[in-house]
């Protein structure tokens, strides 16, 4: 056999072995499509409303982990709702007013303000203007004229060689109607 007798020889043979690949291939596509199985179909929204089986594929409801938290959220508020025998809600009604209103702010300022019927409180940092009139109603039993917020930034302060920061706090101005009064300087 010569040099050229071989060449022609391993071409055939490298030929032969591509036929024999491509014909596995096909083989192998054709039985992935006899195998593939066809999706699931989703169902109609007539079909969810009448509720009917289809006879042509199967058809499965979609869940979502979305659609589940929101009915365990649902059924966590219910029980929330229920109302319990052994709370007596004006007494919470009161304890949030005190929360709101945290102490009278005594100072020289606000002392100077007491002629034109205004008192200062410190309150709560969330708290707001109607909170502060309702808690106000609640405790003295006055309704206020207007009520004013600000907010206070806490001072920087130097103990030795540490700097520091005092707290932000809130502050509300109430106003009251001309013969009303609270009696904030008792014991002081």
């Amino acid at each position: 056999m010569g040099f050229f007798n071989k060449l022609k020889s391993s071409k055939a043979k490298d030929e032969r072995q591509s036929k024999k690949n491509k014909n596995r291939s096909n083989a192998d596509i054709d039985n992935k499509k006899q195998t593939k199985e066809e999706p699931v179909r989703k169902m109609t929204m007539r079909e969810l409303y009448e509720n009917k089986e289809s006879d042509k594929k199967p058809i499965h409801k979609m869940s979502s982990a979305k659609n589940d938290y929101n009915k365990k959220k649902i059924t966590k508020k219910q029980t929330d709702l229920e109302p319990s025998k052994n709370i007596n809600h004006n007494k919470v009604i009161q304890d949030l007013a005190y929360r709101v209103l945290i102490k009278p702010l005594i100072t020289e300022k606000v002392t100077s303000l007491g002629k034109y019927n205004k008192y200062a409180f410190v309150i709560d940092k969330k708290a707001n203007k109607i909170m502060v009139k309702k808690a106000i109603e609640q405790i003295y039993g006055l309704k206020p004229l207007s009520v004013n917020i600000s907010y206070v930034k806490g001072k920087k302060v130097r103990y030795a060689n540490k700097l520091g920061k005092r707290k932000n706090w809130k502050k509300a101005i109430i106003t009251l109607a001309e013969g009303q009064e609270i009696k904030v300087y008792e014991g002081v």
